[in-house]
């Protein structure tokens, strides 16, 4: 009879039941595990900047023209237009033969004046010449050594070296041209750093070595972010119109080729304190007649907090809703997702 009763699946269940029942009387409670709420947040600041924006053109930090000392003709002219040079490299050489003839001419008459003179101070205390006559050679010696020296010089300005490194700007001549004193070879200009020139009022510089100090950036179309720039000269206007020109140095650029002669835009920041901190209008919620914003509160142990704060609305404008009181320079304010929180709601910010 029991083999028959346990066959049959169904009896054996309900057989069962009240046993199982009996074993799931005592409560088990089951903790919710709270996850982070991702928001995201801004920085609030009290501080703000005015800025204007000027022409500017950019030069090269230092140019020259670079000529010979002598005449002569070229032999040597390795540098193009646009090329990059070294300091000290070779930027253009005439025919050496001619310098090089005249120095020896000059240091064979060197030797023979020197040797004059050597002999005539052997003989001076013998009385075999005169004291004028040894005056006369020590002249013809003294002229003897200006006159190799010269000729040494001569020689050294036959080659036309880089003063500085920089970039071949323009290339006046061909190789084995004949060329003199006034004949320009190349000019020669600095673009590391490159100089920024603008004309600025004077209410702008007033305010610099205060608290409101100005910034300067440049504006290039080949590249969003923009460059700093440093002043690193500043002239009065001569036409007494309350100008000023500033050269700014800048750096230029890696991925962009920026030469002289090119125009930017040059934007003055001067920073100003203001007493309002501006809120996106959607992070500010409203509370029996008041107005509240959430913070983020920092743990040791690295977790973040949501913290309910009241605030003070002054106005709103098209950048925001005016906060005046209430928050504090540098706290971070939760702007998207406050609506849903409650105070002390742990959240996480997002990536």
């Amino acid at each position: 009879m029991l083999q028959k009763a346990i066959k049959n699946p169904l009896i054996c269940f309900y057989a069962c039941l009240p046993l199982l029942l009996s074993a799931c009387s005592d409560t088990i409670e089951v903790t919710e595990v709270q996850l982070p709420k991702v928001v995201k947040t801004m920085t609030v600041s009290s501080e703000d900047y005015m800025t204007k924006q000027f022409n500017g053109k950019i030069e090269a930090s230092q140019s020259i023209d670079m000529s010979f000392r002598i005449t002569g003709e070229l032999i040597e002219l390795p540098v193009k237009a646009g090329e990059t040079v070294t300091k000290g490299q070779l930027i253009a050489k005439l025919d050496p033969r001619p310098q090089q003839t005249d120095l020896k001419a000059q240091e064979a008459s060197l030797k023979t004046a020197k040797a004059d003179y050597n002999r005539a101070q052997s003989l001076i205390t013998s009385g075999a010449i005169s004291q004028s006559e040894l005056d006369s050679l020590n002249a013809k010696y003294i002229s003897a050594k200006a006159a190799y020296e010269k000729s040494q010089q001569n020689l050294e300005y036959t080659e036309l070296h880089a003063p500085f490194a920089g970039v071949v700007s323009k290339r006046y001549i061909d190789n084995f041209s004949k060329v003199s004193t006034s004949s320009k070879i190349v000019t020669l200009q600095n673009i590391n750093p490159l100089k920024v020139i603008v004309d600025i009022p004077e209410s702008i510089l007033q305010s610099r070595g205060s608290r409101g100090d100005v910034t300067f950036t440049a504006k290039l179309p080949a590249l969003k972010q923009e460059q700093p720039l440093t002043i690193s000269e500043i002239t009065m206007m001569e036409d007494g119109s309350q100008q000023y020109q500033i050269a700014l140095s800048m750096i230029p650029p890696k991925n962009v080729r920026v030469w002289p002669g090119m125009s930017v835009k040059v934007n003055g920041r001067k920073l100003m304190e203001t007493k309002n901190i501006i809120l996106p209008s959607h992070s500010v919620l409203s509370e029996n007649e008041g107005h509240y914003v959430y913070v983020i509160n920092a743990h040791e142990d690295g977790s973040l907090m949501a913290t309910k704060r009241t605030v003070t609305v002054n106005g709103v404008n098209k950048m925001g809703i005016n906060i005046s009181q209430g928050l504090s320079h540098g706290e971070q304010v939760i702007v998207a997702g406050s609506s849903q929180l409650f105070d002390g709601q742990k959240v996480r910010l997002s990536q």
